[in-house]
């Protein structure tokens, strides 16, 4: 009964292993604390459901259950095989080494393998062993063209069934020995997200400093996620109005050949936070992100290196950061005395493990084909998604009210989710839409109501003519990255032609009512540099700041971007 405990144990880790590895292993988004409780959970009940039907098998003395119960932990055992050999940790890795050679010379490798795999069995005149070994040699080169996956499958699986009708008897014995093996492995899983379930806390904030009155000087930094220079501005579709954006502009510095740090939220805003371009970022657990310096090379976590908000402390500046994507609170909680997140992972455990559900259909082989990933949706659908984020924007435009007006604050970043895909927004109705077909730049619509109802409420407060206000991105639209998710709105696929890497720069001044524009090519790194000169009193106007930015500026495009293979978030 304990090996048959342990066998369910072990398989049922198995048939997660894509969910487990993109929980403990995915080095370019947050864990999420319902993920972690959902794959715990899915897994006890998978190898519940596994236990009890060999117990069913064994108690029942028919041999027929039996039979039928091996044969069933070979079907099931399909599943993690097939996720593991589609994984991109999977030893396609090794054998993508050969992706580079010609086509031609692949296949004539291919021709050679199967010639010797029939030369080295001539001398056995079983039919089926030949076959078995000429398939087998073939079977991994097939593996490494996407384009031939389809027929990889079905080699394997003719692999398969020739393996079990000649050997089906030490295969079951075989295999039920391999998983009962693995079970350390599961063992070790479940304690390192036990481990990641006390890592979900918040710093506790810094102490606010004490002020006989407000701080001389305020400043507002607006981070849009990916709100592009070119399609806000630049080319800007002619349905599309920005009114408050434009306003803006008319009384501020508006840089037009700025670059971001690099591509993903990840690299981008430590980048900007700490003053120095980030090469690599890693996730390491909930609360932290490993990040090596483009000028160093060294690594080092984020949570432990200075940041524009502790050296504003020391200075005597109360800081705040109303943000998602990044858990600013658990990592940069303690150099903030107001903190607040929209965590990307607040979803359900009953929403995460439906999700999860569909992600195992999604390994067994065939199952485009056979129509099994629509049939277990569990609510994860892209409408799901945006209702999602209609939740994050209303919290955080309450909490940006809040910081934003507060006269104690004298630095404040909010890092908005928009306008980042999907859409939550629609234009025509001019309200946050998440059941219709908003777009990309519906969302930049919303960027602008944004800027207004902030600027409303901090001019009724007195904050606005006071404040410096600073808006910019942390990268550009990845209209790549969305064209292959199949996410490209139509109205978005004439705007997708061009790479244009420029990201919004809007300085304004406080008290500064005149337009400036400043057209040479920085990188937004320099952020950092630039908050400290001007809550340290250093630019007071727009011609400091163009001295400033004339005297610090160094490179323009980083050299520095993330592989990212899927839109996602950040």
């Amino acid at each position: 009964m304990l090996r048959d405990l342990g066998r369910a144990l072990s398989l049922s880790t198995l048939c997660l292993t894509r969910v487990w590895t993109g929980l403990l292993d995915n080095p370019s988004n947050w864990p999420r604390r319902s993920n972690c409780w959902a794959v715990l959970i899915n897994d006890l009940l998978l190898a519940s459901l596994f236990f009890a039907g060999i117990t069913l098998a064994r108690r029942s003395g028919s041999a027929l259950a039996m039979t039928a119960a091996r044969w069933a932990f070979l079907l099931v055992l399909v599943v993690p095989v097939n996720g593991i050999v589609n994984s991109e940790y999977s030893a396609r890795v090794v054998l993508s080494a050969l992706a580079h050679v010609d086509a031609r010379a692949l296949l004539a490798l291919g021709a050679a393998l199967v010639l010797l795999a029939a030369l080295l069995t001539l001398r056995d005149r079983r039919l089926v062993t030949r076959v078995l070994v000429a398939l087998g040699a073939t079977a991994p080169l097939l593996l490494v063209h996407p384009s031939q996956r389809l027929l990889a499958e079905g080699v394997l699986l003719v692999v398969g069934a020739l393996v079990l009708w000649r050997w089906h008897e030490r295969v079951i014995r075989a295999a039920a020995a391999v998983v009962l093996l693995l079970l350390p492995f599961t063992l070790f899983t479940f304690a390192q997200t036990a481990a990641y379930l006390t890592r979900f806390d918040d710093k506790p904030p810094a102490p606010q400093l004490p002020a006989d009155a407000a701080p001389a000087r305020r400043l507002l930094w607006l981070v849009f996620d990916e709100m592009d220079y070119r399609l806000a501005f630049a080319e800007r579709s002619a349905s599309l109005a920005l009114d408050e954006l434009d306003r803006l502009r008319s009384e501020a510095l508006d840089a037009t050949h700025a670059y971001p740090p690099a591509n993903y939220s990840l690299m981008s805003l430590p980048a900007m936070i700490t003053g120095r371009l980030v090469s690599r970022a890693r996730v390491v657990n909930p609360a932290e992100v490993l990040i090596t310096y483009g000028d160093s090379n060294e690594t080092v976590p984020w949570s432990t290196q200075g940041n524009v908000f502790a050296d504003a402390r020391r200075a005597g500046v109360n800081s705040a950061v109303v943000g998602w994507f990044n858990p600013y609170c658990r990592l940069i909680g303690d150099s903030l005395t107001s903190c607040v997140y929209a965590d990307v992972g607040r979803m359900t455990v009953w929403q995460s493990m439906g999700k999860q559900a569909r992600g195992v259909i999604q390994t067994i082989p065939f199952s485009p084909t056979l129509g099994l990933e629509r049939a277990l949706e569990f609510g994860q659908t892209d409408r799901g998604d945006r209702h999602q984020r209609v939740g994050w924007y209303r919290m955080m435009l309450e909490a940006a009210r809040r910081t934003a007006t507060d006269p104690a604050l004298g630095l404040v970043l909010l890092h908005w989710p928009v306008p980042h895909p999907p859409g939550i927004y629609s234009r025509v109705k001019d309200a946050l839409e998440a059941d219709g077909e908003s777009s990309y730049i519906d969302n930049l619509r919303l960027v602008d109501r944004t800027m207004a109802e902030l600027r409303r409420a901090m001019e009724a407060t007195g904050t606005w003519d006071r404040t410096t206000v600073l808006v910019t991105s942390d990268h550009w639209w990845r209209h790549e990255l969305w064209r292959q998710a199949g996410e490209l709105a139509r109205e978005e696929v004439p705007f997708a032609s061009k790479v244009d890497h420029r990201v919004p720069f809007i300085l304004k001044l406080a008290g500064q009512r005149e337009a400036v524009t400043y057209e040479p090519a920085f990188n937004t790194v320099v952020i950092h540099d630039l908050i400290l000169a001007i809550l340290g009193g250093e630019v007071h106007d727009a011609a400091d700041a163009i001295a400033w930015l004339d005297q610090h500026r160094s490179i323009g495009e980083s050299p520095y971007h993330m592989g990212v293979t899927s839109a996602g978030n950040g």
